[in-house]
């Protein structure tokens, strides 16, 4: 198996229809209770509902420490054209589109060998049409299912920004962003 090869996991996304990708170190991202609690006010309806949200995705001490065991992270943000702030259906196809990039980069990512690494998404996880977790039952594909970075307690727009990037591109727009976190270094 070849080494990876950081430089090249970039080049090749940079390819795909990424809008942003940048490498930061994981102490670097803010971990807050707050953004939790808006998982509370089930805005999205799946709180309580779906193993990759809370409660069932986790405590966020816990959580906090899986990623912290990291050192490195690949942020990935997309960029998809919707009517408008109220194009729910234009939403829901952004975040699978990205939900799409976002796995073929950690699929290109683990072929390229980068090893032991956590893949955070946008939003809640849409494997199974119903999640297991509303049926007392464990989740169906542990392996594939997807957290998201609010789950996770991560403000996003906060990260966006403090990676130097906005996180807001304009009207028609919705923007998306994932994680994998790694301890490979990519210097």
């Amino acid at each position: 198996m070849m080494g990876f090869d950081a430089n090249q996991l970039l080049y090749e996304i940079r390819s795909w229809n990424i809008k942003n990708a940048v490498v930061l170190r994981t102490e670097s991202i803010l971990f807050c209770d707050t953004v939790r609690k808006y998982c509370e006010r089930n805005a999205c309806g799946y709180y309580g509902k779906n193993w990759s949200c809370p409660p069932g995705v986790g405590p966020l001490d816990v959580l906090r420490e899986r990623a912290n065991k990291y050192g490195q992270a690949l942020l990935i943000q997309t960029l998809h054209t919707i009517k408008n702030s109220f194009d729910l259906d234009g939403m829901i196809a952004a975040k699978k589109g990205h939900d799409q990039i976002i796995r073929r980069v950690y699929g290109l990512a683990v072929e390229m060998g980068i090893g032991e690494s956590l893949l955070l998404g946008a939003g809640f996880c849409d494997i199974c049409d119903v999640c297991a977790y509303g049926e007392g039952k464990p989740c169906r594909f542990p392996d594939k299912a997807l957290a998201s970075l609010e789950a996770y307690g991560i403000d996003v727009v906060k990260l966006a920004k403090d990676c130097g990037i906005p996180y807001h591109h304009g009207t028609g727009t919705v923007s998306n962003v994932g994680l994998i976190l790694f301890d490979r270094s990519f210097l």
